[in-house]
């Protein structure tokens, strides 16, 4: 597959491609809040059935943490069968159904074939890199835990309210339970180191609640903004085989405001073939991606316009100067006109 670096160009947004982007925006602003509640109380309970003893015996090492994963795979698969994939499927065939309409061509091809195989192929993904993520952030809590001199008892306490959240956001929480711990010990020297560890572990505890309300909605916009772009995508693919759409190709959209960030906005206005991959750099690591989101919390989106072949048209203009010519040199008949 051909990758293509764009140009890195001011280029003037389209009515097409502010189109595209308000109706990805707007079904995302409409249908992101339930997921998100969904995904919160799945860690809540997560954490709620994990035991004491069990969160103890990984601290002091009687259990591996990968132990986790498989709990956590048979959780998370029952999660998004039940509750993720309605919301995949229909965010799927509203890009579907949004593209017959900006594209305009008929909507007359089924699209069930094209959702089904995409869920199955993209849940598998999403839930092996959910369980790595909380894997690793239980991994990272004990070995910094360990260093901190944190005993297995204070740890496993600690451990069970960050169920859910990535290593970063774990790396995050330690840092400010062990700052709430310091100013409790600094302000209140006589307070009991029991009463200081409850206090810094209920504070923690809050923060966790909002990183993983973060999380939840980086998921859900991430989710269903890839399966929307799929959908857009899959119709405009299944319309061109079907002979509705002329061949086709992909233009990169983004909201050319403050708050895009530099990897797409380099992006801006690219145009590529439809089975080519965008590509842009973001700090030193280079990166690809054949349709937005082209990170979390991405929003933008695509724009399919009619190919424009420049060959056939200069081919067109070459014969059309070639006949020009030859007329040029041909030799007039008295008495008759030019045609």
């Amino acid at each position: 597959m051909r990758k293509i670096r764009p140009r890195s160009r001011t280029v003037k947004k389209s009515e097409e491609s502010q189109r595209a982007l308000d109706a990805l925006d707007a079904y995302l602003e409409g249908n992101i809040d339930e997921p998100v509640r969904w995904l919160v109380r799945f860690w809540q309970d997560q954490a709620a059935v994990m035991l004491y003893r069990e969160l103890r015996e990984i601290v002091i090492g009687e259990t591996d943490p990968e132990s986790l994963f498989d709990i956590w795979f048979q959780d998370y698969s029952k999660m998004l069968s039940e509750r993720m994939t309605p919301v995949w499927e229909q965010a799927f065939l509203e890009g579907w159904k949004n593209n017959s309409l900006f594209c305009g061509a008929e909507d007359v091809i089924s699209s069930e074939s094209w959702v089904r195989s995409w869920i199955v192929d993209h849940t598998g993904d999403l839930i092996t890199n959910c369980c790595n993520e909380q894997v690793s952030a239980i991994r990272y809590l004990i070995a910094e835990a360990e260093s901190l001199n944190m005993s297995s008892a204070e740890t496993a306490r600690y451990i069970r309210p960050t169920i859910g959240l990535t290593e970063r956001q774990a790396a995050a929480n330690l840092k400010y339970y062990n700052s709430i711990k310091e100013r409790l010990t600094t302000d209140h020297p006589r307070m009991k180191p029991e009463s200081i560890e409850r206090k810094a572990r209920e504070a923690a505890s809050k923060y966790a609640e909002r990183q993983q309300r973060y999380r939840a909605e980086t998921i859900a916009r991430s989710e269903i903004a890839q399966a929307y772009n799929h959908g857009a995508d899959a119709f405009v693919r299944e319309a061109v085989t079907a002979g509705n759409l002329p061949e086709m190709e992909k233009e990169w959209s983004t909201a050319l405001n403050g708050h895009v960030c530099a990897s797409c906005a380099a992006l801006e206005g690219a145009k590529i073939g439809m089975d080519d991959e965008f590509k842009t750099v973001s700090g030193r690591r280079e990166i690809t991606t054949s349709i937005p989101p082209l990170h979390p919390r991405c929003k933008c989106a695509v724009k399919y316009v009619r190919v424009k072949n420049e060959n056939i048209q200069l081919n067109n203009e070459n014969k059309g100067r070639t006949g020009q010519q030859a007329g040029g040199n041909k030799k007039k008949v008295p008495g008759k006109e030019d045609k």
